[in-house]
């Protein structure tokens, strides 16, 4: 559940994937954060997971977020 009601309005959501790659059973998503690790950045990674697997066809099997120190 990404926290926002289905819609027919037109909505534009800006990101960058930090990195990306194809395993044999599907994409694995990870993107980095310096910084605490807020719950707001799940839903960003879903949000990615949604696009990137419409964009593709394929599935998303994994994401994660990877902290910078």
């Amino acid at each position: 559940e990404l926290g926002y009601e289905e819609t027919d309005e037109k909505i534009m959501v800006q990101g960058v994937i930090d990195c990306c790659f194809m395993e044999e059973d599907g994409f694995v998503i990870i993107d980095y954060k310096t910084g605490s690790l807020k719950p707001k950045y799940q839903r960003q990674l879903e949000l990615y997971r949604r696009c990137l697997e419409l964009a593709t066809g394929e599935t998303v099997k994994e994401t994660h977020i990877y902290p910078l120190i």
